[in-house]
């Protein structure tokens, strides 16, 4: 008699975030992936250990295996970089990510297509992705309208972007002290709960 193969039961995970906007997008990522383990979960919070807090208190309730707290370090005026440092610290013995990215989500979305410096503003941002995407709009209706399929744009490109984050890194951690963006980390944490990507039927959407 054969034995059934029997599909590994995957831990849900969550990631917290008080931006609509990365909330949007790793929504869609979600959707695009299909990681039905992953719970995407936007809160209220006013400073960055806020929502650390709030993040941790959703991990305490027993029904996430990991969680994720997620966001730019413009939307906190306390992420400083020695308060951003004291919380990874203590988050890691928590077992919870801390992962942001400077200015805006608009960074990490760049460095899919090309090298930064760390300097760049929101706007400059902004012009760098419309040479690549040229209908990008920084903004929740966007991406939940005619953007709904960013996730798919960038997917492909995630390798690239990340090499480009470790560089940017090495020269932006010597000058202020932490990292532009850990969403690398991010991206690998979320690959180990949930899996492989399945998103072969819906990138045909955008070929």
């Amino acid at each position: 008699m054969r034995k059934r193969n029997r599909q590994e039961i995957k831990q849900p995970i969550v990631l917290v975030t008080a931006s609509e906007l990365i909330a949007s997008f790793f929504t869609q990522k979600r959707k695009d992936c299909r990681y039905d383990n992953l719970t995407v979960m936007l809160v209220r919070a006013k400073t960055l250990k806020e929502l650390v807090s709030q993040t941790s208190s959703i991990k305490n309730s027993g029904k996430y295996k990991a969680a994720y707290a997620v966001f730019a370090l413009s939307e906190f005026s306390d992420a400083t970089p020695n308060i951003v440092r004291d919380l990874e610290k203590s988050c890691e013995a928590r077992k919870i990510g801390l992962n942001y990215v400077a200015h805006s989500i608009l960074l990490y979305f760049a460095l899919h297509y090309t090298t930064l410096t760390g300097d760049e503003d929101a706007n400059a941002l902004q012009d760098i992705l419309q040479k690549y995407i040229p209908d990008y709009r920084h903004s929740v209706e966007y991406l939940q309208g005619d953007g709904n399929n960013l996730h798919l744009k960038l997917f492909p490109l995630m390798a690239k972007a990340a090499e480009n984050a470790t560089l940017l890194n090495s020269s932006y951690r010597m000058k202020n002290g932490i990292d532009a963006t850990n969403f690398t980390k991010l991206m690998n944490g979320i690959g180990e709960y949930c899996g492989e990507a399945d998103i072969a039927k819906n990138q045909k959407t955008i070929a």
